[in-house]
């Protein structure tokens, strides 16, 4: 109910919502959780980027510069750095470290609207 980036902030009727206060900044009369978490989208989307797989390995499921610190495999932490400037730029790199030798299922969301991407499954072998 409340907007952001609304530029006429008053207590009027308006056709999309319930409440002639309902546009007004504030937490009360309406819903307090709007004002306090509208600027959370970014960071939660950055925590969602990664999943861990029941066998034991990652999935990227969202794409943006990021990096993630998790343990794959047997145990075995890496880090995973993905470079990239999409959605404006079609390229991704994916910089693996580990400490140590790790073997784990390392995942790839494919959108359906990217043509020509191919699925692919593989064991990556990580050396230092």
């Amino acid at each position: 109910m409340q907007q952001a980036n609304q530029v006429l902030v008053d207590v009027q009727k308006r056709v999309f919502d319930n409440n002639p206060s309902a546009n007004i900044y504030g937490i009360t009369p309406h819903f307090p959780c709007c004002l306090s978490n509208m600027h959370h989208g970014w960071p939660r989307f950055i925590e969602n980027m990664w999943m861990a797989t029941n066998d034991c390995g990652l999935i990227a499921v969202a794409y943006g510069p990021n990096y993630v610190t998790a343990r794959v495999g047997k145990g075995r932490t890496v880090v995973i750095h993905e470079q990239t400037d999409y959605p404006f730029k079609g390229i991704i790199r994916f910089k693996i470290e580990s400490m140590k030798p790790a073997k784990f299922p390392l995942h790839f969301r494919i959108p359906v609207w990217a043509k020509g991407a191919r699925r692919w499954r593989e064991r990556y072998r990580i050396w230092n």
